[in-house]
Order: structure tokens, then C-alpha cells, then sequence
């Protein structure tokens, strides 16, 4: 371009006799002249500048106080090191059965626009349980920073899904990433590659970022040269030498790297930057309002400022940290005018912090929380400590009393505790929640029943446990059931041994009753009575005294066993009682009968003597011959009859133990026989009663006397056939 195109410019009016401006000044003019209308618009301001081309000295930069709201500590933090550990607590939320909605709104703050929407449903009181950390890392990769986490924001206690009539919303605020390509930072774009190679969720460059810097149509620098000749107006001859000018512009362009526009900055004299303003941007961790690092970039007013957070955000990832705001853009960020305030820009960050709940698994120390993040961090060591779990245990034995064997396997019961945990990932601290559980009493527990034994305690209560209640032991004993024993009155032996049954209401604490079906009686013998202590036994049936007797009540004390006695029943005692049986009437029996009552026969008289219409020698009567019987007695004899007297036998000897009453001989009465009518009988007969001769003894059978009484008979009998041969 030629010095005359520049001076036919309108907006180039200096005259060439006003050379007191100075050539410089004139060449500047003209060409900034040119550049804003060939390129773009020059500020008023940018052509004052140029004009006058001030030689401006490099200012001092003042020291600038540490900023007091974040303590001013310039040392950074070490969150990764080793350090003690607190166990704190924290409140419990009282969970109901409302349902309550909570959304989050991802938003594009240079827009408004909603980027993504996400919900979550719960009980009030419930815990959230969302993340934005991996929603964020995806906006991030797509070219989006994120300006503010307003549920990160929010205060712990406070993340829990809340009783409100509209949905809760938090708002996740992030805004289109910009990098500056400039003459001075040297950034060469690639298409597709990282913008910050080796950071985490690093966006890439779009295509057409590689063509910044060559460009032709858009450079981003750009020469304007011109030759000044002095010669005379008259003759047109040279006055002087000829001098050659250039003036060089430059700008930068910005690349938005969500919507992958490109946009330029104004033209603006390149010269050496004077460096005199200052931008500090400070990290802090607003959980302690504590600085933890402070970055100082300058620069000159009106430039970006050359500064990226990403890679130390990602450092304080990795230590425990978790991004909540950032009020600095890259790109989008300029040094302003006033060189006496430092521009400061505020990067919140705060512990992350992790619950650990009772269903989920401890974490191992040291390893990644997120195994596919780059810049996770480390679980601390302090998980190992975590206790979120715990039963409160209860053993019951069952013990026999006397042995303390057991006699059925123990019963273990258990209350289980649980409460949340929550650890900070940069101090490590542990906050717990209170213990809950969901059924905090041990259920009464039922004894079990043992057959033939009976426990101290029908069951175990039931109890409300405390987590910081010790074991619970509970013992329940055993004893053998008492039984009904009836012993022998002649040997040394039991002729029953029953044991008390067991409840028939399954009660294990009680003894059943003596009524209880199948458990038998006790042996009836004859001439003895059962007893107890306290009572006479009862026969089961009268009528049948060989079913024996009925059982006697079970003690109070089921543990004792009930002793059974036979005492022989004495003449002058009554038979044992047979329940409701009507008794029979008692004959009446002396006391100590020395002889046996001899039964009186009635002795028969002579029979008056017929006489004979013509007297002769009377018939004897006719007997029919008697067969031998086995009793003297004939069935129907026509000769008068003997009186059959049944003989008393010799009473028992009595037991040397327990004598036995001799039993009373029932002496049937003699019927007195009829009288036969011979015609002359010469002599009556009479029957022959024998007669005990030792006192205090019962004659024999088959005594003496009672052959003889026999052969009386015999020696009767043939008389009187002899009698009636001779008459014949």
C-alpha cells in the first residue's frame, strides 16, 4: 500500500507543512486510520494512544494485602498427608413417610438456557444421595466450566429431601469455556487434541482452530509501511532524503469452545506490554474460610489474562477437594485500568465428604473412590475406623440344676444397631449419625418342654436393648419331675414308679395332672390299703379293686416324689374306700374267736309206734343202696340225712411283717331231715357231731371225728338191711 493511498484516506487530514507533530505521530494517524476502515473500528481512546505514542515507564507494583476474609495463608494445603483424625457427630434426621421431589437444573449461565434437568424422589428426612461430579466432569469435556454447584453449596445438615409444598431445585450454574490465541501466549490449536494436555476433563480444540495463526484473511498481526519524500513544490525536486516508515497492529482471538466460534479482538498497536497491573486468583476452602493457595498473574490493562485453574483444581481433586465455584473464565477475563487494586478472583472449594452407610461395603484405604476418574482421591486411612454396625447379643442356656449339663442347645438372639457414617476426605475426620434400629427389642423367648422335666421360668421376657448394653446372658434350669412311688409291704422293692407328666397346656414351668390320660394307676393288693402322707389312695373301680388305684394329686412342689405305703386292713377296719361304689354290709366278726361255733342240729325225736291192724314184726325200710359220693350228702335221700356241717379249716398263720386276720368260717345251718316211718324201728339215729378238743384250733378236715362219724353211719345202714333180711 503506497503512502498516497494511505494519505487519500479521509480520515488521514494532517498536513505534510505540520511537521511540528512529528513524522511518527502523522504515519500512526494515518495508519490506525486505515486499519479502521479496511478492518475494524479503533476506539477513540486506541487512536489518542497511538498518536501521541507514550513512553509510559513501568509502575511499581504495590504489595497487596492477603485478603482477610481467607485468613491470608499463602501455604497450601496437604490434604493428602497423614493426619489425626476426630470422630464427630451430627444430627439424625427424622424420617417420615411423605414423599417429597427434589430437581437439579444444569443452566448455561451466558444463556439461561437449561442444559440438562434431573430428579429425585424420597421420604422427608431421607438423604439426597446425588452427585453432580460426574454430570459436571461430562459438561466439562464439552467445553463448559463450571461457574457454581449450588448443591455442593448447600449445607450438609441441609441436603436431605425437605417438607415443601413445590419440588426443591438446585441449581448447577456453568458457562462456555474461552481460550485466547495471541501473539504472546504462542497456544498452536490442534484439531481434536486436548486443550490442556494432561488435565482432566480437558475439552478438545475444534477444527477450525488450527487455522488462527494462518489464516490470512484473519492474522492476528498485521504491518502497515510507508515512504515519506520531501521535495520542493515549485520545481518538484528532492528537499531531502526520502524515509521509509512501518507500524505494526496486532489482537487475538477467542475461541468458545462449546459453541467452537471464533472471535477477534480489536487491532491494537504492538509494542512491548507494559506489565503494570495485577490479578490474583486465590483458591479457598470455605468449609474453614481458609486460603489455600494464591496464584499472581500481570499483565496490561486491556489483555486477557494468561491464567488456567484447571490443573490445580484437579491437583485438589486428587487431595480431597471438591470444586463449588469458580468466578474466573479463562478467556473471558481482562486486566482492568486500576493499577492500584489487584483484581482478585475466588476459587471455592471445599472437603468432599462420603457417606458410608451400614449396607454399603467399607471402603479400602488408600485405594480410589472412583476407579475410572483420573483425579480421584484416595479413600483415607481413616475408613478403616469405621464403625457403623453392631449387635447387642443374647444367650440363653438351659441348664440342668444339679449337674449344670445342658439339656438343649443354647438360644442366641440379637438386636442389630446401625448408624451412617460420613467421612471427610481432607482431614479425614468421621462424623456418625445416632444408632437406630429397626426392632430394638429381643422378643420374648418361650421355654422349651422337656418331658419328664420342669423348668424355673415359663419363658424369657422380652427386653429393650441399648447399643452400649454388654452380652446378654440368660440361664434357664431344669429339674427332674417329682414320681408317684408305691412300695411293696413284703419286699424291699416298688411295685409303681409313675412320674408326674408334663403340663397338658404345654406350660414348661408346671407340672400336668394326676388325671392326665396313660399314666396308669397304682397296684391294688388284697388285704392292704394305699396310702399317702396326706391321704388314703381311692380304688378306680369297687367292682374291680384288681384295676387298682387312682393317682393322687401332684404336690405343689413338683420336684418331690410322692411316697405310697400298703398298710394291712385290720378285722376291725374297714375295706379300703372304692370311689362312689355303694359299700357292701359288714358281717359282724368276734373279735378274737377261740373255737369255731359249732352249728346245732336238731336231734331227732323217736317215732311214735303204730299199731298194726295185725301186729307182726314191722318192715324195715327200704334204702336204696348209695353210691360212694365224694360227699356223705345224697342229693335226695329217703333215710334221714346227716347234716352236712362244713368243718373250719385252721386259720393262716399270721406274717411275721403284717398278720393276716384269719377269715370267720360261715357254718351253713343243717336242715332237719325228714323223719322216715319204718313200721318198728328199733332206735333212732342219731348224727354224729365231733368236737374240738384243743381250744384256740380249728379241727381239720378229714379229722378223726369225722371218719368216725362216717362209719356210725355205715354201721347204721347195715343194721338195718340185716333187720329186713331176717323179716324176709
Amino acid at each position: 500500500m503506497t503512502w498516497e493511498e494511505i494519505m487519500g484516506n479521509k480520515k488521514c487530514i494532517y498536513s505534510i507543512r505540520k511537521l511540528s507533530l512529528g513524522v511518527a505521530s502523522v504515519v500512526v494517524a494515518c495508519g490506525l486510520g486505515f486499519l479502521a476502515g479496511s478492518v475494524g473500528s479503533v476506539s477513540a481512546d486506541e487512536m489518542l494512544a497511538a498518536s501521541h505514542i507514550l513512553e509510559t515507564d513501568k509502575p511499581s507494583i504495590e504489595s497487596i494485602d492477603k485478603d482477610k476474609s481467607v485468613g491470608g495463608s499463602e501455604k497450601e494445603a496437604t490434604a493428602s498427608e497423614e493426619q489425626h483424625f476426630e470422630e464427630k457427630h451430627i444430627d439424625t434426621p427424622k424420617v417420615t413417610e411423605k414423599e417429597s421431589r427434589v430437581e437439579f437444573n444444569y443452566i448455561d449461565e451466558s444463556t439461561g438456557k437449561k442444559l440438562f434437568s434431573d430428579e429425585r424422589t424420597g421420604k422427608v428426612g431421607e438423604d439426597l444421595h446425588y452427585d453432580t461430579r460426574k454430570k459436571i466432569s461430562e459438561f466439562k469435556r464439552n467445553g463448559y466450566v463450571l461457574v457454581e454447584d449450588g448443591y455442593l453449596k448447600t449445607d450438609e445438615s441441609k441436603k436431605l429431601f425437605q417438607d415443601n409444598q413445590t419440588p426443591q431445585m438446585y441449581t448447577i450454574k456453568l458457562t462456555p469455556k474461552h481460550e485466547v490465541i495471541s501473539l504472546q501466549n504462542q497456544t498452536n490449536p490442534k484439531s481434536n487434541e486436548e486443550v490442556e494436555a494432561g488435565v482432566v476433563d480437558s475439552p478438545k480444540w475444534p477444527a477450525d482452530a488450527e487455522k488462527i495463526r494462518t489464516n490470512q484473511e484473519w492474522p492476528l498481526e498485521r504491518t502497515i509501511q510507508r515512504t515519506i519524500k520531501y521535495k520542493y513544490k515549485n520545481n518538484g525536486k528532492e528537499a531531502f532524503a526520502e524515509k521509509k516508515q512501518s507500524i505494526s497492529f496486532e489482537r487475538y482471538a477467542t475461541v468458545n469452545l462449546v459453541t467452537k466460534e471464533i472471535s477477534y479482538s480489536n487491532w491494537k498497536i504492538k509494542q512491548e506490554h507494559i506489565k503494570n497491573q495485577t490479578a490474583k486468583i486465590s483458591y479457598v476452602d470455605i468449609s474453614e474460610n481458609k486460603l489455600l493457595k494464591e496464584d499472581t498473574v500481570t499483565g496490561e490493562s486491556g489483555y486477557p489474562i494468561e491464567y488456567s485453574t484447571l490443573k490445580t483444581i484437579s491437583d485438589y481433586k486428587r487431595q480431597g477437594y471438591d470444586l463449588v465455584s469458580s468466578d474466573y473464565d479463562r478467556g473471558l477475563q481482562y486486566f482492568d485500568q486500576d493499577s492500584k487494586t489487584d483484581q482478585i478472583f475466588k476459587v471455592a472449594l471445599t472437603p468432599r465428604l462420603e457417606f458410608i452407610y451400614p449396607e454399603d461395603r467399607i471402603p479400602t484405604a488408600h485405594k480410589k473412590v472412583d476407579e475410572d476418574v483420573q483425579d480421584s482421591p484416595l479413600w483415607p486411612a481413616s475408613v478403616s475406623k469405621i464403625v457403623n454396625k453392631k449387635s447387642i447379643d443374647r444367650n440363653i442356656s438351659y441348664l440342668d440344676f444339679v449337674t449344670h449339663d445342658k439339656v438343649v442347645a443354647d438360644r442366641n438372639d440379637q438386636v442389630d444397631f446401625k448408624r451412617v457414617a460420613k467421612v471427610d476426605f481432607v482431614r479425614g475426620d468421621l462424623y456418625y449419625r445416632d444408632w437406630t434400629s429397626d426392632q430394638p427389642n429381643l422378643s420374648k423367648v418361650a421355654t422349651p418342654l422337656l418331658k419328664g422335666l420342669v423348668a424355673d421360668k415359663e419363658a424369657v421376657a422380652e427386653k429393650t436393648v441399648a447399643v452400649t448394653d454388654p452380652v446378654i446372658r440368660e440361664t434357664v434350669y431344669y429339674k427332674q419331675l417329682g414320681k408317684w412311688i408305691a412300695i411293696s409291704p413284703t419286699a424291699n422293692e416298688n411295685l409303681a414308679l409313675i412320674q408326674y407328666p408334663n403340663d397338658q397346656d404345654g406350660n414348661p414351668a408346671k407340672a400336668g395332672l394326676a388325671s392326665n390320660p396313660g399314666l396308669g394307676t397304682i397296684p391294688y393288693l388284697k388285704g392292704y390299703k394305699a396310702v399317702t402322707s396326706a391321704t388314703d389312695l381311692v380304688l378306680k373301680d369297687s367292682s374291680h379293686p384288681e384295676l387298682g388305684y387312682l393317682l393322687p394329686e401332684v404336690p405343689e412342689d413338683f420336684t418331690k416324689d410322692t411316697v405310697i405305703h400298703y398298710l394291712p386292713v385290720k378285722a376291725t377296719e374297714p375295706e379300703p374306700p372304692r370311689g362312689d361304689q355303694p359299700k357292701t354290709p359288714e358281717a359282724p366278726t368276734p373279735e378274737e374267736p377261740k373255737h369255731p361255733e359249732v352249728p346245732t342240729v336238731d336231734q331227732p325225736k323217736d317215732p311214735e309206734k303204730l299199731t298194726p291192724e295185725d301186729p307182726k314184726q314191722p318192715d324195715m325200710p327200704t334204702v336204696e343202696q348209695p353210691k360212694t359220693p365224694a360227699s356223705p350228702v345224697p342229693e335226695e335221700p329217703k333215710r334221714p340225712e346227716v347234716p352236712a356241717v362244713a368243718q373250719p379249716k385252721d386259720p393262716e398263720k399270721p406274717s411275721p411283717k403284717e398278720p393276716k386276720q384269719p377269715e370267720v368260717p360261715t357254718a351253713e345251718q343243717p336242715k332237719t331231715p325228714a323223719s322216715p316211718a319204718p313200721e318198728e324201728p328199733k332206735h333212732p339215729e342219731t348224727p354224729i357231731i365231733s368236737e374240738t378238743k384243743e381250744a384256740g384250733k380249728l379241727p381239720e378236715t378229714a379229722s378223726h371225728d369225722s371218719i368216725l362219724l362216717v362209719v356210725g353211719f355205715l354201721s347204721a345202714l347195715s343194721g338195718v338191711l340185716l333187720f329186713k333180711g331176717e323179716k324176709d
